[in-house]
């Protein structure tokens, strides 16, 4: 972790040498630039020397260089800060973590397990990772905290350029180019490009193919205009395409009593044993016959115009986003169509406004105020298919339960629609030359609308056909169009107190709230479902500060956040037909996290940097009630437990207090050291990062979930003269090849049948991870 070795030098040199003073890091955490000594928040900055020297490219990555900030792979999942994160596979909810890319809301829900569509991006300045609700600046789906992601600008009056190239393990090929070019005295370009691509490291046994390599590029430009010393206009677009050939696909870690259907009993286990699969905690082989991937497109275009009033400065922030998803999901884990046809379209669309006035009040008042207006479409066709067991593998027929929705057949069109406007307003006042004060307010109107209704597909009969009834649903197809929507309204703030022991070391204390818009679940076969705002408290205290003459950078703090409607889901399954299982969002009782994270990073001389850092945040659910399955949670808890009935489900429930959210480290920890050495006219450089965290849940409350706690090491050694015209370089990831998995949960169709007697056995499956073996690689790079 990089809190001061992301060198606060012009932008275009981020990766010379460090500055003078550590921690001296220009940062916008608070829309506006500021040294990160003078931050009252729990901020943390990677910067784009960090980034180099850990060699990861994707921005899901952030996970093994930054404490607190961890990524849930499950579908439709995102990053988490402090344990919080969305937990919700739905097309309507929004992210508790919002990601912030050169000051625009990348809100789009993605429900895929390959990443966000803007992962791969290359041009990277530095990323600062807010922690705690930041309802008064963002707000936009920021109830757990901000990714802000700044690249690269255009320099006027600079001809400049640079391009690297790499190759590891598995034939990792990764390139990058950029170019800065001026136009005339007051303009300039800078454009970027990249291509990365991996072999697959999960083998396919049934057609010999290795699956979950990925192949993604893209290209940005930026354009900015600087006519007169008070006018800015800055222009970027971007085409990126991600293409992951397994999609998160899952191998089977431990067998279970399979799915009972009307041919007899279905076990995965079985069937994969014919092609050689073992089963295992280490199992990186499957054998799978349906279509496996997915590729997504993105495009964004979005201008910022400002102009210095004198007393105030006008941003004006518009931005257009269009991504679309291909995706396919093998689900029953076998080489038999009892369910390989999961496939899904995603077409979205986001459109941002932010008006912003900055300006100041005499020698001791600052201020921030602003208008935003967010406006998502999202249109989502699926299709889920197979036998069940219930049809003979060779049946022309298959069938479904639908893909979400009160219609259970067939193809599923699923559409909705988030609108959002607020106002915003932030003042800092000087009290004191040591003494300041903060307030700020937000007041956020969000709509979200669905619409969902179920198309005819050739050769697709609802479930209930299997049981002896019609092909298609009594409805008709097309079904008629559903429609459910939900609105609130949600005022959020803070009031920070920021005291000044020097100019340069502080003490803090924060009160801050933050929202999460009202969502719209559509279980399926069951009616559609409003979902309330998740709403946060948070209570922080903490320090920062540079000391003996900047060679020494601290952080620290301890916070409290209380989530009330926090947006999870939890498994549902049918009793009355089994087919009939899928995700239900709704909002938990309750939700809390407290701890402390604390930075150190520490310039022992002018060559060697050393940094630390590590968090704690443990979090816990206060209320959640999860359905049962099969009259239990998991294994681990006896059926007496279940004790509480769901009328709208008819199901049993389980009251899941106490236990911790899903991928929720309560403790991680970076450690990193740099040395820099010069010899004649070059310079030799080793950097070394260890990341380490905790074990955590990947299902709610089932301890057969927990992913053990792991630790991965990273060297960067390189060469190259001072002036950086060329640097070579030997990298490896994962150096001591310490293998471990993003997720574990239950496999699909090896429960069992629902109520069974006795009880089924549940079969459980890893979600592997492309980082779980040691990477080795070169790297040249060359700069003008």
């Amino acid at each position: 972790m990089a809190v001061a070795t992301a060198a606060a030098a012009p932008a275009h040199a981020a990766d010379s040498a460090a500055p003078a003073a550590v921690g001296e890091l220009v940062v916008t955490a608070q829309r506006r630039e500021e040294n990160l000594v003078d931050v009252p928040i729990s901020v943390s900055v990677v910067g784009a020397l960090a980034m180099k020297n850990a060699n990861y490219s994707n921005l899901t990555d952030l996970q093994f260089i930054a404490p607190s900030v961890s990524y849930n792979t499950n579908f439709g999942g995102g990053f988490e800060i402090r344990g919080v994160g969305t937990q919700s596979v739905t097309a309507s909810v929004e992210q508790s973590v919002s990601v912030v890319i050169d000051d625009v809301v990348h809100g789009l829900p993605e429900i895929s397990f390959a990443g966000p569509s803007y992962q791969a991006l290359t041009d990277i300045e530095r990323i600062e990772v807010l922690r705690g609700p930041q309802g008064t600046l963002f707000g936009k789906n920021s109830s757990a905290g901000v990714l802000q992601i700044v690249t690269t600008r255009p320099h006027l009056g600079e001809v400049s350029g640079d391009t690297s190239v790499s190759y590891g393990t598995d034939n990792e090929l990764k390139l990058t180019a950029n170019l800065n070019a001026p136009i005339g005295s007051t303009a300039a370009v800078r454009l970027s490009g990249f291509g990365y691509r991996r072999d697959g490291f999960v083998h396919n046994l049934y057609t010999h193919q290795d699956v979950s390599g990925y192949d993604n590029y893209g290209v940005r430009g930026k354009f900015l205009w600087q006519p007169n010393e008070k006018a800015e206009v800055y222009v970027i677009g971007s085409y990126v395409a991600n293409h992951d050939d397994g999609n998160g696909i899952w191998t089977i870690r431990s067998c279970g009593s399979g799915f009972k259907g009307g041919l007899g009993v279905f076990s995965p286990c079985a069937e994969v044993a014919k092609y050689g699969v073992v089963p295992g905690p280490k199992n990186l082989s499957g054998a799978w016959d349906g279509l496996l991937g997915v590729k997504s497109i993105a495009r964004e275009v979005s201008g910022r115009v400002s102009y210095d009033f004198g007393f105030a400065t006008l941003k004006s922030i518009t931005a257009y986003q269009n991504v679309s998803i291909n995706e396919d999901v093998e689900v029953d884990s076998s080489p038999l169509p009892i369910l390989s046809v999961n496939h899904s379209n995603f077409y979205n669309k986001e459109f941002t406004q932010e008006f912003r006035l900055d300006g100041k009040i005499g020698d001791r008042l600052d201020y921030t105020t602003g208008l935003f207006y967010y406006n998502t479409d999202v249109l989502y066709p699926g299709l889920q298919a197979g036998t069940y067991n219930y049809l003979p593998p060779t049946s022309p027929i298959l069938l479904t339960s639908g893909v979400g929705g009160p219609v259970p057949c067939c193809t599923t069109i699923t559409q909705s629609w988030t609108t959002s406007e607020a106002v915003f307003g932030e003042v800092n006042y000087h009290l004191l030359n040591n003494l300041v004060l903060i307030g700020g307010l937000r007041y956020t109107h969000d709509r979200n609308s669905l619409e969902n209704h179920a198309i005819d597909t050739g050769g697709i009969c609802q479930f209930a056909f299997a049981l002896g009834g019609p092909c298609k649903p009594a409805v008709g197809l097309p079904s008629p169009k559903l429609g459910l929507g939900i609105s609130d309204n949600n005022l959020t703030g803070k009031a920070t107190i920021q005291y000044y022991v020097t100019p340069r070391f502080n003490f803090y204390a924060t009160y801050s709230t933050g929202a999460k818009g009202p969502s719209v679940s559509y279980p399926r076969g069951l009616p559609l479902v409003p979902v309330a705002s998740e709403t946060s408290k948070n209570y922080e205290a903490g320090l920062k500060g540079s000391l003996l003459d900047g060679k020494l950078f601290v952080a620290a703090d301890v916070f409290h956040t209380k989530y009330d409607n926090f947006q999870g889901q939890a498994l549902y399954v049918d009793p009355a037909n089994p087919g009939n299982r899928g995700y239900i969002t709704t909002n938990a009782g309750g939700l809390e996290t407290k701890g402390a994270e604390g930075e150190v990073t520490y310039r022992a001389t002018p060559e060697l940097t050393l940094t630390a850092s590590v968090a704690y945040a443990p979090t816990r659910f206060t209320q959640f009630a999860i359905p049962c399955n099969d009259g239990y949670t998991n294994p681990a808890t006896t059926p007496g437990k279940c004790t509480f009935i769901n009328p709208r489900l008819g199901q049993l429930q389980f009251d899941a207090a106490g236990y911790p959210l899903t991928y929720a480290p309560k403790w991680t920890y970076s450690l990193s050291a740099s040395w820099v050495h010069p010899i004649g006219d070059a310079d030799f450089s080793a950097a070394l990062n260890y990341h380490w965290q905790d074990e955590i849940y990947t299902v709610v409350a089932d301890p057969n979930s927990i992913a053990p706690a792991y630790g991965l090491m990273g060297l960067n050694i390189s060469y190259g003269p001072h002036d950086e015209h060329w640097r070579l370089s030997l990298f490896a990831r994962n150096l001591l090849n310490q293998y471990f998995v993003s997720g574990i949960f239950k496999t699909s169709l090896d429960s069992g049948t629902a109520n069974s007697t006795p009880l089924s056995t549940i079969g459980y499956a890893n979600i592997p991870s492309i980082e779980s073996k040691r990477t080795v690689g070169v790297k040249a790079e060359m700069r003008f």
